[in-house]
This record gives structure tokens, sequence and C-alpha cells, in this order.
């Protein structure tokens, strides 16, 4: 691997990372679990989200996770010179810090994102299966074909932004979608 090929990989890596994948959203597939054998959730962003609330929403999204890593380091950083009480403290306080504030600073842009989910789940009766994973998948494959077209230059940001709405139009909305 040569170095701007290594470097153009790191810049695509943290990429995803603070910013997610894709700029409509995400494709979201969860391991199985005792349970559960899949679960898939898609996840939609209305379309012309800034980068800004898209980092918003996609770190409120990693928090649970990136919060834990935070409250580790935390941990780690406190232990040489801090009680283990108070070590303990400040890694929860920060991480539930944390995921209160990116609960309240994205309750309107949440309001906006689209989702569509399937899960099968193994009963004494037999499999379950909510929702269809192949719609769930088809989705992600055409708005990730729309967001390649983009990228190549075959379609323009307004023709990539005209479909991008008619599947976030497609999808259900908060008001109407299901609660569980």
């Amino acid at each position: 691997m040569s170095a701007s090929s290594a470097s153009r990989s790191v810049r695509h890596a943290v990429h995803d990372l603070v910013d997610g994948a894709h700029s409509w959203g995400s494709l979201d597939q969860a391991p199985a679990r005792s349970t559960v054998v899949q679960q898939i959730t898609l996840t939609v962003y209305r379309p012309g989200t800034t980068l800004h609330d898209r980092r918003l929403l996609h770190a409120r999204q990693t928090w649970p996770l990136a919060g834990a890593v935070l409250a580790v380091s935390v941990v780690i950083v406190m232990a040489s010179w801090a009680p283990p009480h108070v070590t303990g403290l400040v890694a929860l306080v920060a991480w539930v810090l944390g995921f209160a504030i990116l609960e309240l600073t994205t309750r309107g842009l949440r309001e906006s994102v689209r989702e569509l989910s399937a899960s099968s789940t193994c009963t004494p009766d037999g499999l379950v299966v909510v929702g269809d994973a192949a719609c769930v998948r088809a989705t992600a494959a055409r708005l990730s074909a729309l967001e390649r077209e983009l990228d190549a230059g075959r379609i323009s940001t307004d023709r990539y932004l005209a479909r991008w709405e008619e599947v976030w139009l497609a999808l259900p909305s908060a008001q109407t979608r299901p609660r569980t």
C-alpha cells in the first residue's frame, strides 16, 4: 500500500467515524443475540441536512460506545492521582452529560429522521419476522448507488437531492411510525 493510498484510507476512516459513512444516513445491522437472529435499521436524514446536523445526529447515534470509550479514558488518566470513587463518578458524569447534551441538541433534528427496520426473533413458537429486511437493504442500496453516481459526477447535486427526497418521503415519519 502506497503512502498516499494509506493517507486516503485514514482520511476516509476518520470521515466515517466523525461524519458517518453516508450523507443520507446509515444502515445498521445488529449482531445476532440470544433471541434476535437479525436486526437491521435504515436511518435516512431529511435531504439537505447540513454537515453540522449530520455530525450531531451521528454523534448521538454512536455516543453509547464513544461515551464509554471516553469514560474508560477518563478512568485511565485519573487513576494515578484521584481516588477510585471520584474517578468513577467523573467518568459516569462525562458519559451521562454527553448523552444528555446530544439528546437535547438533536431533539428537533431527530423529528425529521426517517427509519425503516426489520428483525427476526426466535420464539418457542418459531421464527417471528417483523418488517422486510430485503426492502431495507434495497432502499439502502438505492441511496448508496445515488451517492456513488453523485461522487462520480454522473448526476447533479439537485438530481441527487430530488431522488434522496423520493426515498425519504416514502419512509414512515416519526408521527406515522408505530411505537414499540
